[in-house]
């Protein structure tokens, strides 16, 4: 049975990228995220010092550790003369970048990231079936472009 594509939605690595070794190494060099346990990586700093072309890079470089897809939304924060993207457009990015048709994908908040920690939480290329016994649960990379705030979250020194 051939596997599905794989959703791969981030932006190209840039040729030329330099700089932030030391910040690269670490992203690269954090845990697998093996039986179970969730590894998740903040960057934080001001608009314009390259945030997200680190994210993407590492993204790249990561992309084996992640099988079931790269998925990229940019959250406009810092976009001249465009309104920062709000938590239920994003969840809606997302999900359709996992392949749930936009008539699937409910309009409350609320509604949408249930069906998106279902969606992740669902072994890849089960369209949606329930399967009986332990599985893998899906493992994707998100990678956010202009992240508004990283409010709660352990700030990555850069």
């Amino acid at each position: 049975m051939p596997h599905p594509p794989r959703p791969n939605f981030l932006p190209y690595d840039s040729p030329d990228f330099s700089g932030r070794s030391a910040e690269l190494a670490q992203l690269l060099a954090e845990p697998c995220g093996e039986d179970g346990e969730v590894t998740v990586s903040v960057i934080d700093g001001m608009a314009g010092i390259g945030k997200t072309a680190l994210a993407v890079h590492a993204g790249h470089r990561l992309d084996e550790r992640y099988p079931d897809g790269r998925l990229f939304v940019d959250l406009q924060a810092h976009t001249a003369g465009r309104a920062p993207m709000d938590a239920g457009s994003a969840l809606g990015v997302l999900l359709r970048q996992l392949g749930i048709p936009a008539e699937q994908i409910p309009v409350s908040v609320a509604e949408r990231a249930g069906l998106w920690r279902a969606e992740l939480a669902r072994p890849p290329g089960t369209g949606g079936a329930r399967q009986r016994g332990r599985h893998r649960p899906r493992t994707a990379v998100p990678a956010r472009g202009d992240p508004q705030s990283a409010a709660g979250h352990q700030p990555r020194d850069g």
